[in-house]
């Protein structure tokens, strides 16, 4: 079985898949449109960019690829609704050949596409219509969708389509808790791709009102790299307040063991494992527990350390894969 990750990457979910099948002993390569600012390597960076006069030649790119992919690989694990061409114009065409196709959702890209389901604290975008109508198409040819946690779930297109929890993936030999921090004022890091969809505003109000000594150091327009260095100098990491559940940052925190503030729906704690050791944050104690840690240094130590264990235990890039190889020959099978 030839395998193609793509066609972006998000939050090293298209490279660490594809790094833990190659492991495997699989045949799997990554592409994207574009890359990104985190730098992660793949096989085939199209470049696509956004000058307008170059729109024909960006295209004879993309069909270029699309025939080169189709004839080479077996199975399609798409990211962020994103497939070989615009519109999700070639599922037909792949389905046809009687390719095997995964969409594997992160978040952003499907909260308020179908429906508007309120959070807590967080209001997804609203409802549109083109997206619908995508969204429909990849339920029409789709063998699986694959999330992260059950969160999504009520977000997803109807239709049959089988869905399968894989969790996060990282690498765990890349974070290391060799640096100890040392900082005689402890620093309070928090990396907000987003402010208003991450509780930014939240945390800088629960601050004012600390009158303990801290540093908030927040962490945006950086490469992997110079993000890593960061977040290695933190005592306290702060993911959000929005959608009731942890992505890549909380877990590269705690690879890194740090204790994360983030918020967990009651609902999210019935499904996720219980040894999570995330401290739980809502705008209502989020002052309570930031000054609780930044007194405590052992507690801190304590809950980085569990951090770093759950990691290995829930998000190793390699047992993960072992899940992703199951997915793909069953549905391969059932085929």
């Amino acid at each position: 079985m030839r395998i193609l990750h793509g066609m972006v990457e998000v939050a090293g979910q298209n490279y660490y898949s594809v790094k833990g099948l190659k492991k495997l002993g699989l045949k799997a390569d990554s592409a994207v449109w574009r890359s990104n600012t985190f730098g992660y390597p793949v096989e085939y960076d199209l470049s696509i960019g956004n000058n307008k006069f170059l729109y024909p030649f960006y295209l004879l790119k993309m069909i270029w690829f699309f025939l080169l992919a189709m004839f080479r690989y077996d199975c399609f694990h798409f990211h962020f609704g994103r497939s070989l061409l615009p519109l999700n114009l070639d599922l037909f065409i792949l389905k046809l050949f009687k390719k095997t196709i995964f969409f594997e959702y992160h978040g952003s890209e499907l909260r308020g596409a179908i429906c508007n389901i309120p959070y807590e604290y967080f209001m997804p975008d609203s409802t549109n219509p083109r997206k619908q109508r995508l969204f429909k198409r990849m339920a029409k040819y789709a063998d699986g969708f694959i999330l992260h946690d059950a969160e999504l779930i009520p977000h997803l297109p109807e239709g049959n389509v089988p869905v399968h929890l894989v969790p996060l993936r990282v690498d765990l030999e890349l974070f290391t808790t060799d640096k100890k921090t040392t900082n005689s004022v402890p620093k309070i890091v928090h990396a907000p791709s987003k402010r208003s969809r991450k509780g930014t505003n939240y945390l800088l109000e629960a601050l004012k009102k600390i009158e303990l000594q801290y540093e908030l150091i927040l962490v945006e327009n950086k490469t992997q790299a110079e993000a890593l260095e960061i977040y290695q100098e933190a005592d306290i990491v702060f993911d959000q307040i929005s959608v009731g559940t942890y992505g890549v940052f909380a877990i590269e925190a705690m690879a890194l063991g740090k204790p994360v503030l983030t918020y967990i729906s009651d609902e999210m704690k019935e499904k996720l494992p219980d040894s999570l050791p995330i401290i739980s944050v809502t705008p209502y104690n989020l002052k309570t527990e930031i000054e609780t840690l930044l007194v405590n240094s052992d507690l801190r130590r304590e809950i980085g350390d569990k951090g770093r264990e759950y990691v290995r235990e829930f998000h190793d890039y390699r047992k993960n894969a072992k899940l992703l190889k199951d997915i793909y020959t069953r549905e391969k099978i059932n085929d």
